[in-house]
């Protein structure tokens, strides 16, 4: 349009459709408002869920967000409740993992902050590990590698699906 204008062209103005990015610098993942949240607090739950899916908040996705924030409350839920019974059975692991799949089903990385969401799990990883002590810190450790191999692998399949997309265009 400057170019446009510089011939002594008359342009009209544009509106471009644009999101804002929120940068580390703005704040961190233990900071809502200024204060600090404690990761295995049931009442911050949501919070944390607004701070690491806030870019698609005026956008037309409100059901998508509403099942995966469902989805992340449960799962969150039940990884507080194992921390808070100080340790966690295999049943346990398997529905925190089983909940785990449910909620990378429904896509939520791609309305996520991935950043702040690795933040979040090495930060609740971190917990475990400096709260507890012998098999149930090996055990946990070992448990969140599993956690993060099916979020990288959630976010290889993304790749994927935008690359078809892209060669469908």
């Amino acid at each position: 349009m400057v170019l446009r204008m510089l011939e002594g062209e008359t342009v009209q103005s544009e509106v471009l459709p644009a999101r804002f990015i929120r940068r580390d610098s703005f704040g961190g993942i233990n900071d809502v408002d200024g204060e600090s949240l404690n990761l295995f607090d049931k009442e911050h739950i949501n919070a944390l869920f607004d701070k690491i899916f806030y870019r698609y908040e005026s956008e037309e996705f409100y059901e998508d967000i509403k099942s995966i924030r469902q989805i992340f409350y449960q799962l969150m839920e039940s990884v507080i409740t194992s921390y808070e019974l100080g340790e966690s059975s295999t049943a346990q692991r398997n529905e925190i993992l089983r909940l785990l799949d449910v909620f990378l089903g429904y896509q939520a990385l791609e309305y996520a902050d991935v950043g702040r969401f690795l933040t979040y799990v090495e930060q609740m990883h971190n917990w475990f590990s400096k709260e507890k002590e012998g098999f149930y810190k090996e055990s946990s450790t070992s448990f969140f590698f599993m956690v993060y191999r099916k979020i990288v692998m959630s976010l290889e399949q993304r790749f994927v699906r935008m690359c078809e997309e892209e060669e469908r265009k």
